[in-house]
């Protein structure tokens, strides 16, 4: 039996998802999501039973979220990701910064103080113009 990827953790996801959303796809897996919570009227006439239809047929490839009202959405290398998407792949994300978490800081870091090194510049020249 195939083991389940670990779950991202809540606190990488909130940071992650800041969109809501109704439908999309996960592009870390290909899988489509939607939600059919309260808000069901915000669909297009007959789009929510063509969802529920291809859930049915293609329940790998689409599914359905009948607690949500919508879906918290995020981006990782420009790609969706949908917060609960059991492919758990946001998680590789999660553990790339966390095995590399010195160096990244040590990059924000360096790259902050250049930021404000040029700045420092830019206020210097303006000053003597």
């Amino acid at each position: 039996m195939k083991e389940r990827p670990a779950v991202p953790s809540e606190l990488f996801m909130d940071l992650l998802c800041q969109s809501g959303v109704m439908i999309s796809q996960c592009d870390l897996c290909g899988r489509t999501h939607f939600a059919s919570g309260e808000r069901t009227g915000d669909y297009a006439e007959g789009e929510l039973e063509a969802m529920r239809k291809k859930a049915d047929t293609e329940p790998d490839r689409f599914v359905e979220h009948t607690d949500e009202d919508s879906l918290a959405l995020g981006f990782l290398s420009g790609r969706r990701v949908i917060w609960g998407c059991s492919c758990n792949k946001a998680r590789d994300y999660e553990d790339f910064i966390l095995a590399n978490e010195d160096f990244i800081i040590r990059f924000l870091k360096a790259r902050n103080e250049e930021a404000i090194r040029k700045s420092k510049e830019s206020l210097k020249a303006m000053g003597e113009a």
